[in-house]
């Protein structure tokens, strides 16, 4: 401060000296990050949103603080207690960390899943309607990437192709998965 030669450069390198860069917007960050659940928003896709665009702000400051497998686990666990057995399901399809068993649980795919369980949920106590139309967006600042509507084969919402009637576009985790249901029960898998 002494070659400081006005109040203002005075000030600017007080500021610069006292306040630590970053941690203040990060333990607001990682706070309201710990506070969110789906109790507090108002359907799965928003909650995927909150906690993607949470997430993408953490990384903003520190790219190494929030691993995609804990994110995913706190998405989950944020489900409550009405999502208790979509998790066990999804827990029987995926892992939250590397496995050689089971694909990798993504948060798309974690979101996903839990909009698909949401619909499924939603429809049994409300009458189909042909004009409701999905999204599969998870961003304040992004475009909806696709129309998604409920399968009429498999009831999922995805886009054009339903990878139960022909996997040929499906990625390979999805025809591995389908392969070892097979061996299991011992006939194709089929939703």
């Amino acid at each position: 401060m002494k070659d400081c030669e006005t109040i203002v450069d005075a000030l600017v390198a007080i500021k610069e000296q006292f306040q630590p860069l970053g941690s203040g917007g990060y333990d607001g960050l990682t706070t309201e990050f710990n506070g969110l659940d789906l109790a507090k928003c108002a359907s799965v896709g928003k909650y995927g949103s909150e906690i993607l665009r949470v997430w993408d702000q953490i990384k903003g400051i520190d790219p190494l603080a929030l691993g995609e497998s804990y994110v995913v686990q706190h998405f989950l666990n944020g489900l409550g207690e009405r999502y208790d057995s979509f998790r066990t399901s999804f827990g029987m399809q995926y892992s939250v960390v590397a496995s050689k068993l089971k694909p990798l649980a993504t948060l798309a795919v974690s979101i996903e899943a839990a909009e698909d369980h949401e619909y499924k949920h939603f429809i049994e106590r409300h009458p189909p309607s042909s004009d409701r139309v999905f999204y599969n967006k998870h961003s304040n600042n992004s475009a909806p990437r696709q129309k998604r509507k409920p399968c009429e084969h498999c009831g999922r919402l995805h886009g054009e192709d339903c990878w139960y009637l022909d996997d040929s576009k499906a990625p390979e985790s999805f025809k591995r998965q389908r392969e070892l249901q097979s061996r299991l029960f011992g006939h194709e898998a089929k939703r």
